[in-house]
C-alpha cells in the first residue's frame, strides 16, 4: 500500500502553494530524429563515449565487487552506521538495498568567498543506497537524487512509500529508482525531512524515525525545517554547501568515478548552487534538472527590484513566487529557529538576497557535463520564470553551457503556438522555449525540444509514468552506465 505524500512546491502556482522548479536548455544542435530532443553536435553518440570528466584517470577499476558495509564516510559526511537499515521492498532478497543514517557538515567555502561554511549547524539525513548487486555497486555509475519539497526523497515524495521500501507496479518515484537500479545504475536517494507524525508520514514506525528533520508539513511550512534548517544565516549558499558535501561523499564511494545527478523542483536550486558555486561540475558526468533550476535570481523572487540586474522583466511576474519560497529564504538567512529575518516576505531587498542568486556570477560553463532539463506540459509552477534567466542568460551574461545540453518540454509543439504557464499570466508566445533564445543552443525551434509523452505530466515529473520514462531514457542517454 502506498502512502499518499503531500507535494509542496517551492513556487507559487495557480492551484496554490507548490515546492517548484523547472528548466530547459541546449547547444547549437540539430534534431536527432528521436521526437523530441534538442542536442548538441557530440551528443549523439553520448551513450558510447567517455564524457571526458575527472573520473577517467582516477577511478579504482580493480574493484569487482563490493558491500553496502564497505561505504565509508568522508571529511563532510559522516555515516552513523556501518551496517545500513534494512530496505522493506518485496525484491530485497535479489538486490542490494540499505537506509544509512548520516550526519553532513560541509568543510568547502563557496568559491570566492570564506567563512561560510563555519556558521553552518551539521544536518542528519538519511541515504537510501540501492544496487542491482555487489559487482554493479564496485563498478557501476552512481546516480545521485535530490527531490523537491522538502526534500522528502524520491522513493517517499514521488512514490508513497517510506524511505527504503519499493512497491511493485507502482507508478511513481520508487518504481523510477528500481528502475535504474535494472538498467544497472547504483542511486542514492537524499531524505532530508521525513515527518513521523500526522497524515503523510513516511518515517512513522520506521527503525530510523526521527533522524532526518521530521517537522510535520504544516509547521514546516510556519520556520525553520528540512534542508533549509541551521544554515546559520548563510542562506542559500550554505544549503548548497550541504549539497556539494553529499556528491563529494557519492564520488568517494563510487570510486572516484563522476556522478549522474537528478534534481527536481527544490533540489535543482540546491544542485545548481554545488554546481555553479562549490565547483561539483568537477565530479559530475551528467546532471538532469526537471522542474528547475531554480533560485536563479533572488530578488526578483521576493518581489524586489533591487541589486546588480534591478527591475524585473516583463517574463518576471510580481506575484508567482509564492510564500513559502520566502520564507525558505528568510529562514536560511535567519540565525535563529524563530526565522526572524523578514526581507523576503517583507518584498524588501538585502544584500544577502544577491549572495543566495547563482545566475550573476556564478559558474556557468560545465565543459565536462551533459546537461539535460525535462519540464511537464502542465507544470503551472513559477519555475519557467527561473528558466528564462539560467537557459538565455540576462543582462550580458550568458546562459547554463555544458558539453552538451538537452531540453524535454511538453509545453510547446512549435513556435507559433502558445502556452499558459499559470496565473497571474495568460497565453504566452511558444517562442519562450525555442533553442535559438538559450545561450547553450543557439538555433532550432520549440518543435526540437518537445516530447509528447510530457503534455500531460505535472511540476513534479517523478511522480508520473510518463515523466519517468523520459528522465530513464535521458539518463541511459546522457551518463552511461558503465563509466
Amino acid at each position: 500500500m502506498k502512502l499518499h505524500i503531500a507535494r509542496l512546491a517551492l513556487f507559487g502556482t495557480s492551484a496554490g502553494l507548490l515546492f517548484a522548479c523547472s528548466s530547459v536548455v541546449t547547444n547549437d544542435f540539430p534534431d536527432t530524429g528521436d521526437g523530441g530532443t534538442a542536442v548538441s553536435p557530440d551528443a549523439a553518440d553520448a551513450g558510447n563515449q567517455d564524457t571526458g570528466v575527472a573520473d577517467s584517470g582516477n577511478a579504482d577499476s580493480s574493484v569487482q565487487t563490493k558491500s553496502l558495509g564497505s561505504l565509508v564516510s568522508t571529511g563532510d559526511v559522516t555515516l552513523a552506521d556501518k551496517t545500513p537499515f534494512a530496505c522493506g521492498s518485496a525484491d530485497a532478497s535479489d538486490h542490494l538495498c540499505g537506509v544509512f543514517r548520516a550526519t553532513v557538515k560541509p568543510t568547502q567555502d563557496p568559491e570566492g568567498k570564506s567563512g561560510v561554511v563555519n556558521q553552518i549547524a551539521e544536518q542528519k539525513v538519511l541515504i537510501v543506497v540501492r544496487a542491482k548487486d555487489e559487482s554493479a555497486l564496485a563498478r557501476s555509475r552512481w546516480v545521485m537524487l535530490d527531490a523537491g519539497g522538502f526534500g522528502g526523497s524520491y522513493g517517499a515524495q514521488f512514490g508513497g512509500v517510506p524511505p527504503g521500501h519499493f512497491v511493485k507496479g507502482g507508478k511513481y518515484g520508487d518504481d523510477f529508482v528500481r528502475a535504474l537500479n535494472d538498467d544497472g545504475y547504483v542511486t542514492a536517494d537524499v531524505v532530508y525531512h521525513c515527518p513521523t507524525s500526522g497524515t503523510d508520514a513516511p518515517c512513522a514506525g520506521q527503525p530510523y524515525a526521527g533522524w532526518a528533520d521530521d517537522t510535520s508539513g504544516a509547521q514546516a511550512n510556519k520556520g525553520q525545517a528540512a534542508w533549509f534548517k541551521g544554515t546559520g544565516g548563510t542562506g542559500y549558499l550554505g544549503i548548497s554547501a550541504r549539497s556539494a558535501a553529499l556528491l563529494s561523499w557519492a564520488y568517494e564511494n563510487a570510486g572516484k568515478r563522476s556522478l549522474c545527478v537528478h534534481a527536481q523542483s527544490s533540489g535543482s536550486g540546491r544542485l545548481a548552487g554545488a554546481m555553479t558555486r562549490y565547483g561539483s561540475e568537477k565530479i559530475v558526468s551528467s546532471i538532469i534538472f526537471s522542474g528547475g533550476p531554480v533560485f536563479a535570481y533572488v530578488p526578483w523572487m521576493c518581489q524586489t527590484d533591487g541589486g546588480t540586474w534591478g527591475k524585473r522583466p516583463e517574463f518576471y511576474s510580481t506575484s508567482q513566487d509564492g510564500a513559502l519560497a520566502a520564507l525558505t529564504h528568510d529562514c536560511a538567512r535567519s540565525k535563529q529557529a524563530t526565522c526572524e529575518v523578514r526581507d523576503c516576505r517583507d518584498k524588501k531587498y538585502s544584500a544577502g538576497m544577491l549572495d543566495d542568486s547563482f545566475a550573476p556570477g556564478a559558474d556557468l560553463t560545465w565543459p565536462s557535463v551533459n546537461v539535460g532539463i525535462v519540464y511537464g506540459g502542465k507544470d503551472d509552477s513559477a519555475a519557467w520564470q527561473h528558466l528564462k534567466v539560467w537557459l538565455p542568460g540576462y543582462n550580458g551574461q550568458a546562459g547554463i553551457v555544458g558539453k552538451t545540453l538537452t531540453v524535454k518540454q511538453g509545453m510547446c509543439a512549435n513556435d507559433q503556438a502558445t502556452w499558459a504557464p499559470g496565473s497571474p499570466f495568460g497565453s504566452r508566445s511558444c517562442t519562450d522555449w525555442s533553442g535559438a533564445n538559450f545561450s547553450g543552443i543557439k538555433k532550432g525551434t520549440s518543435a526540437d525540444s518537445y516530447d509528447a509523452r510530457l503534455k500531460a505530466v505535472p511540476h513534479e515529473v517523478p511522480e508520473t509514468a510518463e515523466g519517468t520514462e523520459v528522465l530513464r531514457d535521458l539518463t541511459r542517454t546522457l551518463c552511461p552506465v558503465t563509466p
